[in-house]
């Protein structure tokens, strides 16, 4: 199967600016502890004109069929120098700091049930890539995590 971003989606892509349209990725947790009120953990969009080619990037706003439902915190992708995750406000203060190498990393926790699954971007986004190549845009955090496992 092939772990490359889709060229072209199944899906009509939404727009995730106002002259820019997306694949989007959308991960909520439904555990059968609170299946009557899902938590809405991350949601990821591709930005095909990113500088060395498309990549996911999260987003404050949840997407679900191709409709904005909600906004929500964007903390689930983070940016690490050595083991220290770089902040917004640092990145403005020290426009180099990516210079000497960076990582990425995803962590998914859902605030009702304490589910959370972390890995690196390296095995995070092919499985993005292969979901949104097969038409996903929203999966559970439960059916996520035993993908990754």
């Amino acid at each position: 199967m092939n772990n490359r971003i889709p060229a072209e989606p199944k899906k009509p892509r939404v727009p995730y600016s106002n002259d820019h349209e997306s694949i989007t990725l959308s991960v909520q947790c439904t555990e059968e502890s609170h299946a009557d009120r899902p938590w809405l953990i991350a949601s990821f969009y591709v930005d095909f004109d990113a500088p060395g080619g498309p990549m996911w990037l999260s987003s404050t706003n949840y997407w679900r069929n191709d409709e904005h439902v909600a906004k929500i915190q964007d903390d689930a992708r983070r940016t690490l120098v050595g083991d220290e995750v770089v902040t917004a406000e640092r990145h403005k203060s020290e426009p180099d700091i990516y210079d000497n190498g960076s990582r990425r990393r995803y962590s998914f926790q859902c605030k009702i049930c304490g589910l959370s699954i972390a890995r690196k971007a390296a095995v995070v986004e092919p499985v993005f890539n292969r979901l949104a190549g097969a038409g996903v845009s929203e999966i559970s955090l439960s059916a996520l995590a035993a993908i990754l496992r």
